[in-house]
């Protein structure tokens, strides 16, 4: 059997397009942050779904619930050693749980890449931790059984990963390189490029940077910098708002850049893939959305605009993403001014050289 491990609709969505073509029999594992669950599928012979339970550090206290939820993915998943297990992301806690009952029982493991998420992650190194996040780890390891949990971090993000052993292989769309000793492999991207991208349209992917990455203050300052240019450069604007921003935020917002009339506001959760396809615009903008990765494949260029707002673009993050884009030939934009119809990344495919059942 082969099962997938999925925690969101980007991760769903890339998933049914992966096996699209492919005939091997697969069972659905879902451990939902942001996912539509699924109940019912015929191309999935099993589906299971589990709660997440870790939600911050208070959270690892609940024993009773954590060990329910251990219980129920023992008794509902039986695991024979011909089984191979695909994961989008190591760093959901529950999801190492599950890696390591495969990995235990002899099984292949591989992580599928979950956009930018994945080189940018996997390219954080293990430091010194603060008192917080080595008691977290403690906790883990000697409280919980995640003997296999490492800590890696960045400012004030911080990512529990699993251990290097028990991963056969990463694998990306583009090429990438990173700091974890795991085989990386190249899968094809099957998603089909659109037609006929308006170039005088562009979307804004807005990210909470504001909470993690600067302060409030400096957020609306560049948000004015960035739309007092791009505003001119596009006859419409579509701004789509992140997933977690309040209703507070969104009007907060709003009313910064209230002068701009081509601005067209996205007010429900739909996946950015489908707005994508509903508007066919020829550029996505953000300051370093993991979906302008995805969009890209889509045929639409991604605009990455970190690297031009003093504020964030000096952490490690930043630092990380730089030298991934330019490995791959990324043109970045010297000011917001070069954004325009003309404007091109330069951005190109990777030579494939594996399927998914190569794989298996």
């Amino acid at each position: 059997m082969i099962y997938f491990l999925i925690n969101n609709n980007y991760h769903f969505y890339d998933l049914e397009l992966l096996i699209k073509d492919s005939e091997f029999e697969c069972a659905l594992i879902q451990v939902p942050h942001t996912l539509a669950i699924v109940t019912e599928n015929p191309r999935y012979s099993k589906i299971y779904n589990f709660e997440y339970f870790y939600k911050g550090f208070l959270s690892l206290f609940n024993f009773k619930k954590i060990s329910k939820i251990h219980k129920q993915v023992d008794i509902e998943i039986k695991v024979h050693k011909e089984d191979v297990l695909f994961v989008y992301s190591d760093y959901e806690i529950l999801n190492q749980y599950i890696i390591a009952k495969f990995k235990k029982a002899g099984c292949k493991v591989y992580i599928l890449e979950d956009g930018l998420a994945t080189a940018l992650v996997y390219n954080l190194t293990t430091k010194p931790l603060p008192f917080k996040q080595r008691l977290e780890l403690l906790i883990f390891r000697y409280l919980l059984g995640y003997s296999y949990t490492e800590m890696v971090f960045e400012n004030e993000n911080y990512y529990p990963v699993i251990n290097d052993q028990y991963v056969d292989g990463v694998c990306f769309y583009l090429e990438t390189k990173i700091k974890r000793n795991i085989p990386i492999y190249y899968l094809k991207n099957n998603t089909k490029r659109l037609e006929h991208l308006q170039d005088n349209v562009a979307v804004f992917l807005n990210q909470d940077t504001y909470l993690f990455d600067q302060s409030e203050e400096s957020y609306f300052e560049d948000l004015q910098l960035i739309f007092s240019q791009i505003s001119k450069n596009f006859s419409k604007i579509i701004f789509k708002f992140h997933p977690r921003e309040t209703e507070e935020k969104k009007k907060q917002i709003k009313l910064a850049l209230n002068n701009y009339v081509n601005i067209e506001y996205i007010e429900n959760k739909i996946a950015v893939e489908d707005l994508i396809r509903s508007i066919n615009p020829k550029y996505a903008i953000s300051y370093y959305s993991s979906s302008l990765k995805n969009l890209f494949f889509l045929g639409v260029e991604p605009v990455f605009i970190y690297h031009l707002l003093p504020s964030i673009s000096n952490n490690e993050f930043s630092i990380i993403l730089t030298k991934y884009l330019t490995n791959l030939n990324y043109t970045f934009l010297n000011s917001f001014e070069e954004l325009s119809p003309k404007y091109n990344t330069n951005l190109s495919m990777v030579a494939v050289t594996n399927q998914l059942k190569d794989l298996i």
